[in-house]
């Protein structure tokens, strides 16, 4: 259902869901707003995975709010539920800038975007492990370190098995189960030299007929 009309009632919908209330002898057009908000589910804000989770959870609990009425004039919005402290400030003071200025501090402590350049690379084990050796993200190569918060640690992370589909029906054709995914970081002045690497490395892979799989994407939003 889209659309409601004004009358008293309790609606429960997820998110992203919310009918809209129409206001009573208005053209369709014209929308009235809730008496008050809940959000039942803060806890899951403490358990979301991504990289962008606590950023998407805040745009989708301003836009749900958002269709409250004005404190003004007497609606009020609820938050049920343990959650994080920077979610819900932010949420609160109706700031945004709160949460991505805690989001920025938290990611240049742990070296993930946007502080620096990350690029995916996922295939076969084989293949990956030629890739990074090719790129110089190993230990002994020249981007094979970064600077994170005054510290050098490595610029790799992983490789690391990826799980394969549940849902398949067929049996997955025999050497494509042995799937894995690396993450290689790099200072953000270095991405389009990383980016440029990784699209020399592919193609000269599969100029020599590699069969296995090989790609590769740059600033993911899912690292998992």
């Amino acid at each position: 259902m889209e659309q409601i009309d004004a009358r008293p009632r309790l609606v429960i919908a997820t998110a992203g869901a919310e009918p809209r209330v129409m206001a009573p002898g208005k053209d369709l057009e014209q929308t009235a707003a809730y008496q008050a908000v809940a959000i039942l589910d803060a806890w899951t804000s403490l358990y979301a995975l991504g990289v962008d989770a606590r950023l998407d959870l805040l745009t989708a609990w301003m836009r749900t709010v958002a269709l409250c009425k004005p404190r003004a004039q007497g609606g009020q919005a609820l938050i049920l539920g343990e959650s994080d402290p920077s979610l819900v400030q932010a949420l609160m003071t109706w700031h945004p800038d709160l949460l991505a200025a805690a989001e920025l501090a938290d990611r240049a402590q742990t070296g993930l975007p946007p502080t620096v350049a990350l690029a995916s690379l996922w295939g076969n084990r084989q293949a990956v492990s030629w890739a990074i050796g090719q790129l110089g993200a190993n230990l002994d190569g020249d981007m094979g370190l970064l600077e994170v918060a005054g510290e050098q640690m490595p610029s790799l992370m992983g490789p690391v098995p990826i799980a394969p589909q549940s849902n398949l029906a067929v049996k997955p054709l025999e050497g494509t189960g042995d799937r894995v995914r690396a993450l290689v970081r790099v200072p953000v002045a270095q991405r389009d030299e990383l980016a440029l690497r990784l699209h020399r490395i592919i193609s000269t892979y599969m100029a020599s007929r590699g069969r296995s799989e090989l790609r590769f994407c740059m600033d993911p939003k899912d690292l998992t």
